[in-house]
């Protein structure tokens, strides 16, 4: 299995374990009577399947997404390449058809205000 598999299948499963221990936390603290309610209910059982399934995507979801995030935290140290003023904005050409004449517009006067106004 590849290694990126592996890993979100990983946090997928860690976010449902944390998704049933926080339904039974649910049920044991009997939070707004769920416990109650689902303990007299003659569909407990899908009920707290359907409750634990629909927190387990749920947590799993935001288990693999921190998982991809954390994945570019090492890429953030990496140095911006040389040599096409990437240091400086003011200084760093442009690329294109415009690349010939950048110090010509950049000599331009700024419009005034009235000929925006019009």
């Amino acid at each position: 299995m590849p290694p990126l598999v592996r890993l979100l299948a990983r946090n997928a499963a860690l976010g449902f374990m944390v998704a049933i221990v926080f339904v039974g936390a649910m049920l044991l603290l009997d939070i707004n009577g769920l416990g109650t309610l689902i303990l007299h209910s003659p569909d407990g059982i899908i009920a707290t399947f359907a409750l634990t399934f629909a927190t387990g995507l749920t947590f799993g979801g935001v288990q693999m997404a921190i998982a991809i995030m954390q994945l570019a935290e090492g890429e953030q140290d990496m140095a911006p390449p040389k040599g096409d003023g990437a240091d400086d904005p003011a200084e760093a050409r442009p690329r294109g058809r415009d690349r010939d004449n950048w110090r010509a517009e950049a000599a331009l006067p700024p419009l005034r205000s009235s000929a925006i106004a019009r």
